[in-house]
């Protein structure tokens, strides 16, 4: 999370009747609703952030399995859109593929 008006990562939580957060570079404080905190947009409407991680995982140790069998980037990037794209943004599969070419380095 970061601050809307600077952009700053160093955020406190404040107040005690609704979820406040205050800019420790800023002073900038902005309210949001709790129920929200835990849903995810997806490109199938919203989820669970649990639902969005666990495909994420799905897709990111598939995508892992065809680095480690050779397969070509754009071919894994289309797969992973066949297969995920209900759950998973074409950024979020993107990012994906990044991090697994990174984790198959080491494999």
């Amino acid at each position: 999370m970061s601050c809307p008006k600077c952009g700053s990562t160093d955020i406190a939580i404040s107040g005690t009747e609704s979820l406040t957060f205050r800019c420790k570079r800023c002073g900038h404080t902005w309210s949001v609703e709790q129920k929200n905190l835990a849903i995810v947009n997806t490109p199938s409407g919203p989820v669970h952030w649990t639902v969005h991680t666990y495909y994420k995982e799905l897709a990111l140790q598939d995508a892992i399995d065809m680095i480690i069998n050779n397969k070509d980037i754009n071919t894994i990037v289309e797969e992973l859109k066949k297969n995920y794209s209900k759950y998973l943004s074409e950024e979020d599969i993107r990012k994906i593929v990044e991090k697994a070419r990174k984790i198959a380095q080491y494999l």
